[in-house]
C-alpha cells in the first residue's frame, strides 16, 4: 500500500503493530500475517519484524505479573489488567524509547488516543468471543479506497461512503476497525447499493414516508396539527412550538397545542435522521405511540434543563404547502438558536450503552452515524446553545464530550465515561 505521507505511515504502522502484539500477548498464538505488513518511508522499507522488540515491550506490560492465557476464556481478566496499564499510558514512551524507535515520537500523542479504542476492541472480544482470529488477520492499516475495506465494511452494514469520510479526515487504522467490524448495523438500514462518493440509502429523495410506530403490528392513530394554526401564525412571520402534553390530552384539539413562540419560551429542538422513523410531513403527524416516547424523552431532560414541555419537529411543523413550507424553512435558524436544548436523535446512537465506552469510541460512533452526515442537522446541531445526544439509556452533551475530548489530548487519560456526567433516561 502507498501511505499518503511518511507520518500517516509510520503511525499506522506502528498501530497495527500494537494490535497484533496485543493480540498476540492476550492468546499466545502468533499471527502469521503480521510479516507482511510494511511501510514505506523515504524510499526505506521497514517490515514489522523490525518492531518485535516492541512488541516484546507490550507482552511484558501484559504478563509482569501475571501468566498470560493461552486461549480467550480468560480475555476479561486481560482486559481488566490492560486497563490498569493503560492508566499510565506513559509507559508507551518509555518502551518506543528503550527498543530505539524513536522514528515514532511524534504519533506518541495520538497513539495515546488510540490506545483507549484499542482497550475498547479487547472488551468487545471479551462480549463476543464469536469474533474469532481470522476477522483480525485481515486487519491492516488502510490504504485509501482500498476495494477489500470498502467490501468490510458493506459486510458489516457501515456506508461505503463512511470510508471515504473517514479516509478524508485522515482516521486511523484502529479507528476504522473499531467503528466498523463488531456492530452490525443497528439502524436497519441497506447500503448495499451506496459508494464511496454518495450514500444512496439515506438520500433525502428516498426517506419521505410514514413515520414509524414504536412496534409492529401497533395500529395507534397519528396525530397532526392544524393547518390553519400552522397558517396563521407563520403568515405573520414567527414560528410556534407544540406543548407535547396539549397534544397528547385527547380532551383537547390539536390546535391548542399550538404555542407561538415568546422569548423566554423553554423548547427542545429535535435533529433527527428521517429514515431512522421519525419522518413524515407536518400534513400527515405522528403516531400517537411515538409522540408519547418524544414526552418521555424531553422529561428526562429537565434535571439539566428545567422543567419543558414544548418541542420543535419538522415532521410536524412544516407543511407540504410550498409557500409555508419556504417560511418555515427560513425561520429555521431562529428555531435552533432559540432552543433550550437541541435533541440528536440517531437510531444507531440510541443502541450504545456508555458503561464500557471511551470518550475517542464515542466520538467516533458519533462521526460515522447517519444523523452527522446531513448539512441540515449540521447546521442544527452548529445552531444549538446546548446539544444532547439520546443514547441507549442516557443522554450525552455534545459539548461536554468536546471538552473531555480537548482534556483527554492534554493528557487527562480516561479509561471510560464517567456516568455521572449523563442525564438519565427513565425506561419505558
Amino acid at each position: 500500500m502507498s501511505p499518503r505521507s511518511p507520518r500517516n505511515s509510520r503511525l499506522a504502522m506502528l498501530q497495527s503493530m500494537l494490535f497484533f502484539g496485543l493480540w498476540e500477548s492476550i492468546t499466545g498464538n502468533q499471527i502469521s500475517s503480521r510479516d507482511y505488513i510494511q511501510s514505506s518511508d523515504e524510499n526505506r522499507s521497514l517490515c514489522c519484524t523490525a518492531l518485535r522488540g516492541c512488541i516484546q515491550g507490550i507482552g511484558n506490560l501484559l504478563g509482569s505479573k501475571n501468566v498470560l492465557p493461552s486461549n480467550l476464556i480468560s480475555v476479561k481478566v486481560v482486559v481488566e489488567r490492560l486497563a490498569r496499564v493503560t492508566r499510565d499510558i506513559l509507559a508507551w514512551d518509555s518502551i518506543l524509547v528503550a527498543q530505539h524507535h524513536g522514528q515514532f515520537s511524534e504519533a506518541i500523542s495520538t497513539l495515546r488516543r488510540q490506545t483507549a479504542l484499542t482497550v475498547d476492541i479487547l472488551d468487545l472480544f471479551n462480549n463476543l468471543p464469536a469474533m474469532s482470529e481470522s476477522r483480525i488477520t485481515g486487519f491492516h492499516h488502510l490504504g485509501r479506497n482500498g476495494h477489500f475495506h470498502v467490501e468490510r465494511l458493506k459486510t458489516h452494514g457501515i456506508c461505503p461512503s463512511y470510508y471515504a469520510y473517514l479516509d478524508f479526515v485522515n482516521t486511523s487504522a484502529v479507528e476504522y476497525f473499531a467503528v466498523a467490524c463488531p456492530f452490525i448495523n443497528p439502524s436497519g438500514t441497506s447500503h448495499r447499493l451506496c459508494n464511496e462518493h454518495k450514500c444512496i440509502a439515506n438520500n433525502a429523495e428516498t426517506m419521505l414516508g410514514t413515520a414509524n410506530h414504536l412496534k409492529n403490528g401497533c395500529d395507534c392513530c397519528s396525530i397532526n396539527l392544524s393547518m390553519s394554526g400552522i397558517k396563521e401564525t407563520l403568515d405573520s412571520n414567527q414560528y410556534f412550538v407544540v406543548d407535547i402534553e396539549r397534544l397528547l390530552d385527547s380532551k383537547l384539539s390539536a390546535s391548542d397545542a399550538i404555542t407561538p413562540f415568546y422569548p423566554g419560551l423553554a423548547y427542545v429542538a429535535l435533529s433527527h435522521v428521517w429514515s431512522h422513523g421519525l419522518g413524515n410531513v407536518a400534513d400527515e403527524g405522528l403516531p400517537r405511540c411515538g409522540l408519547r416516547q418524544l414526552r418521555r424523552l424531553i422529561s428526562s431532560l429537565s434535571s439539566r434543563f428545567g422543567a419543558i414541555k414544548h418541542f420543535w419537529i419538522d415532521a410536524m411543523c412544516i407543511p407540504k404547502d410550498e409557500d409555508l413550507k419556504m417560511k418555515s424553512i427560513g425561520l429555521m435558524d431562529q428555531i435552533y438558536q432559540n432552543s433550550t436544548v437541541v435533541m440528536l436523535l440517531d437510531k444507531t446512537l440510541q443502541q450504545i450503552s456508555v458503561e464500557s465506552l471511551t470518550y475517542e469510541c464515542l466520538a467516533l460512533r458519533i462521526l460515522i452515524s447517519d444523523w452527522n452526515r446531513r448539512l441540515w442537522t449540521f447546521q442544527e446541531a452548529r445552531l444549538g446553545t446546548n446539544v444532547a445526544g439520546s443514547l441507549k439509556s442516557r443522554w450525552i452533551s455534545i459539548h461536554m464530550l468536546c471538552e473531555a475530548l480537548l482534556e483527554n489530548g492534554r493528557g487527562e487519560y480516561h479509561r471510560t465515561l464517567p456516568v455521572t456526567g449523563f442525564t438519565p433516561i427513565p425506561k419505558m
